[in-house]
């Protein structure tokens, strides 16, 4: 892919974890948590470097939010109950994760941007009358609780039956907003007054002959 600019980017991020047991009789209460977040800043370019298109004119670029965490909460046997028949474990996990997205398109370099479309590009600093950008902005959320419950028989020394369950919640809510700034486009096609006034425009605003 050609592109006016090289870009950097720089990303960091955090983690956690811990893990807490407790026991209590026959039975082991345990807490397994984590968190964690992301930061990606937007690149920043490196400069136009000798290429034709005569100016600095930032890419393509995103800045990302992310933040998560994460909570489990068990019960289990310490040892077999019943003499020796029975192991169980039952318990909750809790999702909370946030993120939030900003990009920028960067411009798009609309006709007429590089002199008259009657003609070809010309290797000129662009009219940025003729040109627009895009940005677009995401945010979701996701929250999840799930329960579950697990039962391991011991029928013989070399016979084991294992069952479980597990019910889960999720949801998801998201938002995405796009926007486009208003720009400039010249059309050659349209050299009639009447059809350049229904399409919007203004015939030789800029250049002969275009709309």
């Amino acid at each position: 892919t050609v592109v006016q600019n090289g870009d950097r980017s720089r990303s960091t991020q955090q983690v956690g974890n811990a893990q807490v047991d407790y026991g209590v009789g026959a039975f082991k209460l345990s807490y397994v948590g984590g968190w964690s977040h992301l930061k990606a800043n937007p690149a920043t370019t490196f400069g136009d470097i000798g290429n034709m298109v005569i100016g600095d004119f930032a890419g393509r670029s995103t800045r990302s939010r992310l933040t998560r965490w994460t909570h489990e909460w068990r019960v289990s046997t310490r040892e077999p109950l019943l003499g020796g028949l029975l192991d169980v474990v039952v318990g909750a996990f809790h999702l909370k994760e946030d993120t939030s997205n900003f990009g920028n398109n960067g411009l798009s370099f609309q006709p007429g941007a590089f002199g008259t479309p009657l003609a070809a590009p010309q290797a000129i600093a662009p009219n940025l009358r003729f040109t627009t950008a895009t940005t677009f902005k995401t945010d979701n959320a996701v929250r999840e609780w799930s329960f579950f419950g697990n039962a391991l028989i011991h029928i013989t020394p070399n016979t084991e039956l294992s069952g479980g369950v597990r019910f889960i919640s999720n949801k998801k809510d998201s938002i995405r907003v796009n926007a486009q700034t208003a720009g400039f486009r010249a059309a050659g096609n349209l050299i009639a007054n009447p059809a350049c006034t229904i399409a919007g425009g203004t015939l030789g605003a800029t250049y002969a002959g275009v709309c």
